[in-house]
């Protein structure tokens, strides 16, 4: 394709993913060839999201603020993340502690909170961590240095190996790598009080990630690392206060997204805030609290409508549950 269009955008990226060594173990493996590629991708279709969405990544591998932060730039400028997107991270970053360790999944939860911080001047103080990419010993050792946060003894010098913690596919135990070893070490400073700041996880964290690690208490925007796993009904209402619906209606994903993952596996943020407004309706019932249970699966039925989900079967769920007998009041 390059023969006959040397400025094809697409084929520059994809030649990028194939020359990328995180990608795959090959001799013409080359992250600096994949980077030209890259900028080749982004200097010959200056529109297309997918080219700065692999520019933001190598960016951050690179540790290049400058060109991270052009990266997000320009995606805010295409809108390549669809305002369903951009609302959820909004509102998970108004509702973590001050100067929160967020810890994400990938680019449909990071890059919009990113785009929110940097694009939009929201919430600075929260370190915004992808958990997949702590894998790049490059990344784990610019997040460390960047947010003041804690690494293991050994980051260049990992070796993956078999953990017995948790299901695998392998009869050894799963693969344990260098994010589960960066995540260990950050569980430690936090039960012990030497992080220094707040740790919790996005909603949309694989709960496989951390949740062979320790309890996590669900308080309604983000998760909460705690020895005693729960749901913090009152601080999830409080996530819920002033929440319009009508942002979490339209496209999960942009028409010109090209990631298989992301097409075809959407990221629905309102299906996730819904679900967490019932689930706070039932635990309030479940806690013999039935008016705050009503006032909870009300506020969620307005959601839903203005989000354009007014017939969720979800709902229909919740109010079983709300009419169970859970045994009268206290």
């Amino acid at each position: 394709v390059l023969a006959e269009d040397a400025c094809h955008s697409h084929a520059h990226l994809a030649l990028a993913d194939a020359l990328n060594p995180q990608f795959f173990i090959s001799s013409l493996a080359s992250a600096d060839s994949a980077w030209h590629h890259i900028q080749r991708a982004v200097g010959c279709d200056p529109d297309d999201g997918n080219a700065w969405v692999s520019a933001w990544v190598e960016a951050v591998r690179r540790g290049d603020t400058a060109r991270a932060d052009r990266a997000l730039d320009e995606l805010a400028r295409v809108g390549f993340w669809t305002p369903p997107a951009m609302a959820f991270a909004r509102w998970t970053l108004l509702n973590v502690p001050e100067g929160a360790v967020l810890l994400t999944n990938g680019d449909a939860d990071t890059v919009p909170m990113r785009i929110a911080q940097a694009v939009e001047g929201l919430r600075p103080d929260v370190a915004v961590v992808n958990v997949p990419l702590l894998d790049v010993p490059e990344v784990a050792r610019h997040v460390a240095a960047t947010e003041g946060l804690p690494l293991p003894d050994t980051v260049e010098a990992f070796v993956a190996r078999y953990d017995a913690r948790g299901s695998s596919d392998s009869p050894d135990g799963r693969l344990y790598t260098l994010r589960d070893a960066v995540l260990d070490r950050w569980l430690a400073a936090s039960a012990d009080g030497s992080l220094g700041r707040p740790l919790v996880a996005a909603l949309t964290l694989d709960p496989g990630l951390l949740g062979f690690k320790t309890g996590l208490v669900d308080a309604g925007a983000a998760l909460v690392p705690s020895p005693e796993p729960g749901f913090d009904a009152d601080a999830a209402r409080a996530a819920f206060v002033g929440l319009d619906g009508a942002a979490f209606r339209g496209a999960l994903v942009h028409p010109s997204d090209r990631s298989p993952v992301r097409r075809a596996f959407p990221f629905d943020p309102g299906s996730i805030v819904l679900f967490q407004m019932l689930q706070t309706a039932v635990t309030f019932a479940q806690a013999l609290q039935p008016a705050d249970a009503e006032a909870v699966l009300a506020d969620a039925i307005v959601f839903a409508a203005a989000a354009g989900r007014p017939d969720d079967p979800l709902i229909a769920t919740a109010r079983e549950w709300l009419d169970a007998d859970w045994g009268g009041e206290p």
